[in-house]
């Protein structure tokens, strides 16, 4: 058994719950949000990580890094690059 002294755990499954019952994440567009939550579900059970890093799922304190993280920065660049979702982004605009 794992001891969880930061409820981190809790405060994960709290946040998909939440994210499963209003769809989208606040603060961000819904294009954005869905890439979001989309990329931290795979990650919980292991399926974007890198060829280097060692298989399986994330714990679940870097999972709630991730997405804090993952959230500030896509907000950021939204406000000042104005973007409008990541997936349109094509080479151009992000060598320039």
């Amino acid at each position: 058994m794992r001891i969880d002294p930061y409820n981190s755990k809790q405060l994960f499954e709290n946040w998909i719950a939440l994210i499963d019952s209003k769809k989208e994440i606040d603060g961000l567009n819904e294009g954005n949000s869905t890439l979001m939550v989309s990329l931290i579900k795979d990650m919980k059970i292991g399926r974007n990580v890198s060829n280097a890093s060692k298989k399986g799922e994330r714990s679940f304190t870097r999972l709630n890094h991730l997405r804090q993280k993952l959230g500030f920065v896509i907000k950021k660049l939204e406000i000042r690059f104005l973007i409008c979702i990541f997936l349109d982004l094509n080479k151009d605009f992000i060598q320039d």
